[in-house]
């Protein structure tokens, strides 16, 4: 008990949850510590997933509602790999943090682009495997089987079996002008309908596809925020950062319970105060979650 200090020291300096797991395996088993290294690695997991430090990419393809591939660019890393006009897409399969293979099932439009952006971790270079109905025997398969009730990810993925789908191995791409070019163009409809200012555009575009310049306006807004330079913000400076960072975004401003939430993960040392390094991966994955659901996903649903 007495060496507990050092070995949370040493967790929280270890690379990976499963790294620090080892220090735990060396005799360190009261209830205690083990409940204090439970707490940490699953903050550690969330920090590692919100560092969504990438640039966005693409697949340089497209699909309808009934996930059928109906746009398709010659020589895009989809169509590079085997991919086909007409193919039915199932399932988008990545490997995330810690080598654990995440699987999204594509029901519709909307499940395959939160499966493929920043908001899935898939960036530039990202590798991905897409599973597909590709031959008539496939969709044939698939077709009679899709509407099963079983809608659990398990019966999905049997289905997806039982369709003897084809998997396709794909590195993401960088992103093309003209997927750019779509994207704003969504996000400007969204806008006008919403009678917001470009600026608020502008701004929210960056936060998914220019990392650098989103940490630069993140800090700006927290080092204005911490009047007294300290360095540090409690909860309602964090509160105080959502509110100006979504209002510059025009997206819905967050209620007290909301940041009080975000800060409870952040604030890892319970010293009831996070810096900058601390806060930053959080409010950033939040930022992206908030913005695709205001302006890409409400365009998709409008046109559904």
């Amino acid at each position: 008990i007495e060496e507990a200090p050092i070995e949370e020291t040493r967790w929280r300096n270890a690379l990976t949850p499963a790294e620090a797991q080892k220090a735990i395996a060396r005799g360190y088993r009261k209830k205690r510590l083990q409940d204090k290294f439970n707490k940490w690695k699953g903050q550690e997991q969330n920090r590692r997933r919100c560092l969504v430090d990438g640039v966005t990419g693409s697949i340089e393809m497209s699909v309808d509602n009934k996930m059928v591939v109906t746009t398709l660019q010659s020589g895009g890393p989809a169509s590079e790999a085997g991919i086909k006009m007409g193919d039915i897409i199932l399932v988008i399969r990545r490997k995330g943090r810690g080598g654990r293979i995440i699987e999204h099932p594509l029901r519709d439009k909307q499940h395959f682009l939160g499966a493929i952006g920043p908001q899935a971790e898939v960036f530039e270079g990202t590798k991905i495997d897409i599973l597909a109905a590709s031959t008539d025997k496939q969709k044939k398969r698939w077709m009679n089987i899709a509407s099963e009730a079983d809608t659990t990810l398990d019966g999905w993925m049997k289905r997806v079996e039982a369709a003897k789908a084809d998997d396709f191995e794909i590195t993401v791409g960088s992103e093309t002008e003209t997927d750019k070019e779509t994207r704003r163009k969504q996000m400007n409809t969204v806008a006008r309908q919403k009678d917001l200012p470009i600026e608020a555009v502008d701004l929210a575009d960056c936060f998914l596809s220019n990392a650098k310049n989103a940490k630069r306006k993140v800090e700006v807004v927290f080092n204005k925020i911490d009047e007294d330079g300290s360095g540090q913000l409690n909860i309602n400076g964090i509160h105080e950062v959502f509110k100006e960072l979504t209002r510059d975004t025009c997206l819905p401003q967050p209620d007290e319970k909301y940041s009080e939430r975000i800060f409870s993960v952040m604030d890892e040392s319970e010293k009831q105060k996070v810096t900058f390094d601390e806060c930053y991966p959080y409010i950033k994955w939040e930022m992206v979650k908030m913005i695709t659901n205001e302006f890409l996903q409400y365009e998709q649903n409008k046109d559904e």
